[in-house]
């Protein structure tokens, strides 16, 4: 019987010194993971990102998720700085924000993405415009031209990209002028993403032809056709703006 024990004993012990290596290996692991996921790496290149959003009035009109467009337009800009904010690259992204509508209002100025408090800014154009009548984004684009040259020869000795990302749900009342602007602008270095964001109410303020020149027109805004969204899904406008970043930066 006393053997018996002991050799119980002795299995016993084994078992929980195996338990105790296992407990041991998985809290390195998880260390090793936290400390991963904290690695921030030196500026490896330069890349700037800016948000120029539609905040005309029509934006606070309810988008699919019950909410104004432009709350939608936040939450999905809210996950971009968010993803950006914990990449390993995060000192690499320069982020600043534009609205546009009757007046052209800067809502952050350049700064590294990781300067940015996701609880408590706000990336809703509509809040910080007051002339929403019109959709003119000229003044903007003219005014973003002096920003991105300067950013492009400060960041000369790295590889450095400027990724404008163009969002409207209307007419751009300045077409002819934004388009010759941006065509100005747009190089190997500076690439135009642009987003329609559509209404699941269109018919009640533009008839199918106005509607698909207002396409066409947003979507010559994009540098390729790959840079171009039109949805009414906030979701997929998030994605698209991930998708343009990762595809300009290559990470």
């Amino acid at each position: 019987m006393g053997n018996e024990i002991q050799k119980s004993d002795k299995k016993s012990v084994s078992i929980a010194s195996n338990s105790s290596a296992i407990d041991n290996i998985n809290a390195l692991r998880a260390g090793q993971k936290a400390a991963l996921s904290k690695t921030e790496l030196a500026r490896q290149f330069s890349q700037l990102v800016l948000f120029v959003l539609d905040g005309s009035f029509s934006m606070k009109r309810k988008g699919t998720s019950g909410f104004s467009r432009g709350e939608e337009v936040h939450n999905s800009v809210l996950k971009v700085i968010e993803r950006l904010q914990k990449s390993k690259n995060r000192s690499s992204f320069d982020v600043g924000f534009w609205a546009f509508a009757e007046e052209s209002i800067e809502m952050y100025s350049i700064r590294q993405v990781k300067q940015f408090n996701i609880k408590d800014d706000s990336f809703n154009p509509c809040k910080v415009i007051n002339k929403g009548n019109g959709t003119r984004l000229f003044e903007t684009l003219q005014s973003l031209e002096l920003i991105i040259n300067n950013y492009l020869h400060e960041h000369k000795d790295l590889n450095r990209k400027v990724l404008v990302i163009i969002l409207s749900d209307g007419e751009i009342h300045d077409y002819e002028e934004v388009i010759a602007i941006k065509s100005k602008l747009q190089s190997k270095d500076v690439v135009f993403s642009s987003i329609f964001y559509e209404s699941i109410d269109w018919e009640d303020f533009f008839d199918e032809l106005d509607l698909n020149e207002i396409k066409e027109n947003l979507s010559n805004l994009a540098s390729e056709e790959a840079y171009y969204l039109s949805s009414v899904d906030p979701e997929k406008i998030r994605q698209h703006m991930i998708q343009s970043v990762t595809k300009i930066s290559n990470v």
